[in-house]
């Protein structure tokens, strides 16, 4: 039996990793930490609201299993550059440093498909260092998940996935072959994958899991 914290619970992905987490009888406990309140009630199930330029003053939260990090912007939304690598690097280490000195078994977080620090895409180079220093760490578990564009229902209206997915029952048969990889993703899979590769018996110390594998979940 498994305890989990998971941040993000109010995103595209963290929602649904969150509900998957609560129906899974693996896991005993569900933990979630967020800016605000967050509207979900179940026996197993603690939401807390912290402010998160005091994150480490909530450290006795990350006394769990397995941590699964959901945040993430977009440079549109962040306004900046620096706003930007403010979430979806500096905090996003920061939790992960907070879960290696908590002692976490098992980090997982989303990334992005084709991440890489030496990646001329500002967002894609942002991801890529993420990753890095999430490595660096050394839990006896990583899981870092690379999706590519996500299928799913946002409050916050983004141009790109709204209308691939309208187009996408019509474009879906084109994504074979090489093409595979770069299929959209329903966000449901993203965070089964996330918790499937977490409770993985199959010895890795780190499972990058890219799109393709995500559509294999």
């Amino acid at each position: 039996m498994q305890t989990a914290l998971i941040l993000g619970a109010t995103g595209l992905v963290g929602q649904s990793c969150l509900q998957q987490l609560l129906l899974n009888e693996d896991y005993t406990s569900v933990i979630s930490i967020g800016r605000a309140p967050l509207n979900v009630k179940h026996h197993k199930f603690q939401h807390h609201v912290v402010n998160f330029n005091d994150l480490a003053m909530h450290s006795s939260l990350f006394n769990v299993d397995h941590l699964y990090c959901c945040l993430g912007t977009t440079l549109k939304k962040a306004k900046s550059k620096h706003a930007f690598a403010a979430i979806d690097f500096d905090l996003v280490v920061e939790i992960a440093t907070l879960a290696k000195q908590r002692k976490i078994k098992t980090f997982s977080v989303i990334s992005s498909l084709g991440a890489s620090p030496s990646s001329l895409s500002y967002y894609n180079a942002t991801k890529g260092k993420m990753e890095q220093a999430i490595i660096g760490l050394g839990f006896e578990h990583t899981v870092i998940v690379r999706p590519c564009l996500l299928l799913g229902k946002r409050e916050e209206f983004r141009p790109l996935e709204h209308y691939c997915a309208k187009a996408y029952p019509l474009i879906k048969p084109l994504f074979l072959g090489p093409l595979a990889k770069i299929k959209p993703i329903e966000v449901e899979r993203v965070a089964k994958a996330m918790i499937h590769y977490a409770n993985a018996d199959n010895g890795n110390k780190l499972d990058i899991v890219e799109n393709i594998d995500i559509h294999r979940c």
